[in-house]
């Protein structure tokens, strides 16, 4: 919703703390980890692709595309099926627009944690 509105009307960015953010139990989002912020975070950004077509918006929903993939690649529920991840892995080569994004979708392959190591060798 901000995205929208701050897209499409004057806006101001304020550089004061107004408020803080507090992990706890009680927290919309605190306690909930893995498919449920990966597969929101994946919803939204491919709803702000589809309405806006900007750079911006292509590149998150690239990026949340691939990273969903990733984690059904290493992780079992119900409704985790082979079409649904060929689906989202097509639809992640659709969204490469630059040579760079192919980083992306080689570490799409790779569990998070091998990933971090494979980062930091390379730096």
């Amino acid at each position: 919703m901000f995205y929208h509105l701050l897209k499409n009307a004057k806006a101001y960015y304020f550089t004061q703390i107004f408020g803080v953010y507090r992990v706890h139990e009680g927290g919309v989002n605190s306690m909930k980890q893995g498919k449920t912020n990966i597969t929101a975070a994946y919803n939204c950004y491919k709803e702000l692709y589809e309405f806006n077509k900007d750079e911006f918006t292509r590149a998150m929903n690239l990026s949340h595309t691939l990273g969903l993939f990733n984690y059904n690649l290493y992780h079992r529920y119900d409704g985790n099926t082979i079409k649904k991840n060929l689906i989202l892995f097509y639809f992640g080569i659709l969204l490469i627009r630059k040579l760079s994004e192919i980083r992306l979708l080689v570490y799409a392959f790779i569990p998070k944690a091998i990933r971090g190591k494979v980062k930091r060798k390379q730096l």
